[in-house]
């Protein structure tokens, strides 16, 4: 599996070649020292544990998102019924995130309650990806994006780094354009 990573430095860990079953779900693997025996529920794709035991680690509505993970500390998490995408994030630790998306499924909000600690974003686009972001506050975050992916952050905390003053000249147009 680890073989055919995209990414070349991207060791996952898998010592020995997985199992797979007939529909091509992971029977077995080995991670390190532990193997991890994946067990689903019947007639489905869908994860029921990855400890080989009766207990139902992973529970799913009825559509196929998951709605519990123990494994992962996630008491619930309920969708958005317009976009299909994670509305509430509930941890047993009673932290909680939540997400507001538009009519074309980007996330334009996000609530993170960690604790007393309240944290709210707003997100402004530019096509797919986000070039603002912007909390409570009023701390803006200002995104510019190159052929592969983000070349400049600007924010109050952090400087934007740029590798020529050719690109910083189209960084200030860039950044002129969007406001």
């Amino acid at each position: 599996m680890a073989d055919h990573s995209a990414e070349p430095n991207g060791d996952i860990g898998i010592t020995q070649e997985s199992k797979f079953d007939a529909f091509g779900n992971i029977v077995s693997m080995n991670v390190g020292a532990t193997t991890k025996n994946y067990s689903y529920y019947t007639n489905t794709n869908r994860v029921k544990n990855v400890d080989g035991s009766a207990t139902n680690s992973y529970v799913y509505d009825q559509i196929g998102n998951i709605t519990s993970s123990a494994p992962k500390s996630i008491n619930a998490l309920t969708y958005d019924p317009f976009v299909n995408r994670t509305k509430t994030s509930t941890m047993s630790n009673s932290n909680q995130m939540q997400m507001g998306y538009d009519g074309t499924e980007r996330r334009v909000y996000k609530k993170d309650v960690t604790g007393a600690v309240v944290r709210e974003q707003l997100y402004l686009y530019d096509g797919a990806s986000p070039v603002i972001e912007k909390d409570k506050s009023g701390a803006t975050t200002e995104y510019v994006y190159g052929a592969s992916g983000i070349f400049a952050v600007k924010s109050a905390a952090t400087k934007t780094h740029l590798p020529s003053p050719v690109i910083q000249l189209l960084l200030v147009i860039k950044l002129q354009e969007i406001h």
